[in-house]
Parts: structure tokens; C-alpha cells; sequence
């Protein structure tokens, strides 16, 4: 009887820890170019309709790759750009693609999330040399998982510096974008979006 109990017991919070999304681990078939994720404490988190609340203290952004690849990230205080996505405007018409790329450091040494209301960055896996990243695991084949780990928030328009403990704010806007050369190099052919909001509480 007692064994029986026990086994019902193990079986539950199996099957309850399998069920919380708390994994890092996803199937080849869960995304196609990127899929975004959080984690903070040790808990995994997926965005919920567009939306994600953290608190004020260090986490990481997930980024899952088919490799070796990228994606333009523009980070800012505004919701110009996240508006702007969410309606469906083409790249050229996006606040936050408008200007050069941020220069992000190689293997994200200073653990930082560069804000500008009209720049991107561009999050990019080649090798485990060359990257934005702070750490990276191969999933599959083809995926790999690349994460960056984010302590401290630039805002590049007013080059002041926030430890995430210390902000002020109570959201940051995030918006990814992947696209590719047409094949005959002229035009630009977007792939896939994401647009989120990091809530703080």
C-alpha cells in the first residue's frame, strides 16, 4: 500500500514538473528561425499574449537559434516601435530599425541590454567564438540555445546606466526581427517577428 502511495506520489510531481514550462529544453518543431525566452531565479518563462513580468533583479533572455544565425533586437523605453510592429509595418517603417546597429560586445562580457529608440542590435550565434552571447547549448542538430544574461540596462540615446535593481521603469519594449536577402540580393524579405513587453514589477 505504501508503495503504491509512493509511486502515485513520484508520479504527480513528475508529471506536475513536466506540465510547468520550466524547461529549457524544445523540440525542433516548436519554432521556426527564432523563439524567444526569459529566466530568472532558475524559472523558465514563455511570453503570454505579447507580455512578460519580471522583477527588478538580473535575468537572461533566451534566444533559440537555427545556427548559425541572428536576429535584430531593438530594445527601448518607448512603445513606438512595439505599436508599430504589432500593426504589421514593414522594417523600413519601424522607429527602432531606422539607424545602424548597436555595437554589442562579443560573448556579452558586461552582461548589458543596450536601449535606443531608433537602433537595433543584432544577437548573433557563428561560433562559440564569435557571438553576443553568455552562454550557448546545442539542442539538437539544429538548434542551439544562446543565452544572454542581462544585469545592467544601457539606454545608448542618454548613455545613462542602470544596475536592474536600481530602475526606475516599469517596462521595456523588445522587438525581433529576422529577415533575408531575396534570392536575387535586391529586396529584403522579412521571416518572422516578435514583439514583447517586459513588464517589472
Amino acid at each position: 500500500m505504501h508503495t503504491k502511495l509512493l509511486t502515485l506520489i513520484l508520479l504527480t510531481i513528475v508529471f506536475t514538473c513536466s506540465c510547468s514550462g520550466t524547461s529549457r529544453i524544445i523540440k525542433e518543431t516548436d519554432f521556426s528561425y527564432f523563439k524567444i525566452a526569459f529566466e530568472q531565479n532558475g524559472e523558465y518563462y514563455s511570453p503570454i499574449n505579447n507580455n512578460i513580468s519580471l522583477k527588478k533583479a538580473p535575468f537572461s533572455i533566451l534566444v533559440y537559434l537555427n545556427i548559425p544565425d541572428g536576429v535584430l533586437v531593438n530594445a527601448s523605453l518607448y512603445d513606438d516601435s512595439y505599436n508599430e510592429m504589432v500593426k504589421g509595418l514593414t522594417e523600413k517603417e519601424l522607429q527602432g530599425f531606422k539607424k545602424n546597429n548597436l555595437p554589442d560586445e562579443i560573448l556579452n562580457s558586461t552582461n548589458i541590454l543596450l536601449l535606443s529608440k531608433q537602433s537595433p542590435s543584432y544577437w548573433y550565434y557563428t561560433n562559440e567564438q564569435d557571438n553576443v552571447f553568455n552562454f550557448m547549448e546545442r539542442i539538437s542538430k539544429n538548434i542551439i540555445l544562446c543565452e544572454r544574461k542581462i544585469n545592467k540596462i544601457k539606454d545608448t540615446d542618454t548613455n545613462q546606466l542602470f544596475n536592474i535593481e536600481d530602475i526606475d521603469f516599469k517596462q521595456v519594449y523588445l522587438c525581433f526581427f529576422k529577415n533575408d536577402w531575396s534570392p536575387d540580393f535586391k529586396t529584403r524579405i522579412e521571416l518572422k517577428r516578435e514583439a514583447i513587453i517586459v513588464n517589472f514589477e
